[in-house]
């Protein structure tokens, strides 16, 4: 392309496109993300902006690191959200029942970590410095594949409470779930 004088830039919507019918609607708030040659960048940031719109340029060496933030931020959400729902499952909620049930307090927890930041934002047990509560949970999760994954985001969220409460002391947390990582690896 560049032989030929054209530029080339990838513009990505950081938005969930889950019907192509009905995201139109949302679209005004979505911010975009563009990455490539700086010639059309030069041309496409203003463009956008000019539309109102909220929009970040980055290096090409960046894409993959901002796409697997995305998804993380988005489709691992989705995931979490359907094991959450399957785990009421076994409480004997419906699946509607679940989503309904688990709504106001995703809704609400998201409304706080755009507001204040995902550290203020965090609540919960290990937050709390509850060992006792984080071993219940673990000793729900019977497929190790589960119990691994609480493992690594309870170290994260040990990490997060850390910064919220510097003073309090989350080693024995930190231990409990790095030996239950260790342990399913």
């Amino acid at each position: 392309m560049r032989a030929h004088g054209a530029s080339a830039i990838s513009i990505h919507l950081l938005f969930p496109i889950s019907s192509k019918y009905d995201c139109w609607r949302e679209l005004a708030d979505a911010f975009f993300c563009i990455e490539g040659d700086e010639r059309a960048a030069a041309v496409f940031v203003p463009l956008l902006r000019g539309l109102g719109l909220r929009v970040q340029t980055i290096a090409p060496e960046s894409k993959a690191q901002y796409h697997l933030s995305c998804a993380l931020a988005s489709n691992f959400v989705c995931a979490l959200v359907q094991r959450s729902v399957e785990l009421l499952g076994g409480c004997g909620f419906s699946e509607e029942d679940a989503l309904r049930a688990l709504a106001p307090l995703m809704r609400s927890n998201m409304a706080h970590l755009l507001e204040h930041g995902p550290v203020s934002a965090l609540t919960g047990p290990i937050e709390r410095g509850d060992t006792q509560t984080v071993k219940k949970h673990l000793s729900c999760l019977t497929e190790k594949h589960d119990r691994q994954l609480y493992a690594l985001l309870g170290l994260e969220q040990v990490k997060m409470a850390q910064q919220k409460h510097s003073g309090q002391d989350f080693s024995a947390l930190a231990d409990l779930l790095g030996g239950e990582k260790e342990q399913n690896e």
